[in-house]
């Protein structure tokens, strides 16, 4: 990474690093996966998000 040049792939790495650190600064994270994975504890989205 030191000798990476600044742009969208570089960005989409950090993109992806700091959503994984978020992700496991939350304890439980590979249950939640599992039950995911199984359908279990699902939300249902909205099929469209309204734009203010």
């Amino acid at each position: 990474m030191g000798q990476a040049v600044q742009g969208p792939e570089l960005d989409a790495v950090f993109d992806t690093w700091w959503m994984e650190a978020m992700f496991d600064s939350v304890p439980g994270r590979a249950r939640r996966i599992e039950r995911t994975v199984a359908g279990r504890d699902l939300l249902r989205l909205p099929d469209t998000l309204e734009e203010e």
